[in-house]
């Protein structure tokens, strides 16, 4: 886009000091962010702000607070677990590139690739992996049940990442047959938690489920929203 409207003008310009504060939060949970980081995470969001008039990637409503809801919310993810280098990452329903491409901005050493079933959005993920230079980011279009049956997919990831996508138990069954064996599956979730892990335990016994509580500065407290770790035969 060549010119940017006034309500995007304005849009941008609450950014800046919601970049200021994630920055202040980052430092409080360990996380070390350069100014060029968060100079790429202000482009990033300037992106989706172009692409969501025709795209809908985030409700319009989301538009001013992207950074403190969205991008934030995303790089909490880098706290539970902590992550060793090199991890390989799957973000499954990416969408708007969430949480992966705030991931794989702060934390460059990751191996990312960003799932996602619709096509236009697709489409949007790949023009975000190339025009903010996301080396070893692939952005694929497909569904996460058809990639799981995809011998060349299958073992192949330390963490699955979603947020918001399905239940527990679907989220679960589309994950498993993707990660190593010692890989994580971590959601972000909100109410009807206990029915959902119920559920699960119950589709699979061995599985470890455990809930994390995440960082109050960087995830809204009062969302009620809770990180769930799964895991397949780990003691709880």
């Amino acid at each position: 886009m060549k010119h940017r409207s006034g309500g995007q003008a304005v849009v941008s310009q609450s950014w800046q000091a919601q970049l200021v504060h994630l920055r202040r939060c980052l430092a409080e949970v360990g996380i070390s962010a350069s100014a060029e980081q968060m100079e790429l995470l202000g482009a990033y969001a300037r992106l989706v702000l172009q692409w969501n008039r025709r795209l809908n990637l985030i409700a319009r409503g989301d538009e001013s607070v992207f950074i403190r809801r969205h991008v934030a919310e995303s790089l909490a993810f880098l706290v539970v677990p902590p992550l060793g280098r090199g991890v390989q990452v799957l973000d499954i329903g990416s969408g708007a590139g969430l949480p992966g491409v705030p991931m794989k901005i702060l934390r460059p050493d990751l191996r990312m690739v960003l799932l996602e079933a619709q096509r236009r959005k697709g489409l949007f993920l790949q023009e975000a992996v190339e025009s903010l230079h996301l080396p070893e980011t692939v952005a694929v279009c497909a569904r996460a049940e058809a990639l799981a049956r995809h011998s060349d997919w299958q073992g192949r990831f330390e963490l699955v990442v979603a947020r918001a996508v399905a239940p527990l138990p679907k989220l679960w069954l589309w994950a498993a047959p993707l990660l190593t064996e010692q890989g994580v599956l971590l959601t972000l979730k909100g109410g009807g938690i206990d029915a959902e892990i119920a559920q699960l335990q119950s589709l699979d016994p061995a599985v470890a489920a455990q809930v994390v509580t995440p960082p109050a500065c960087l995830v809204d407290p009062t969302a009620a929203r809770v990180f769930i770790t799964v895991q397949r035969g780990a003691k709880r």
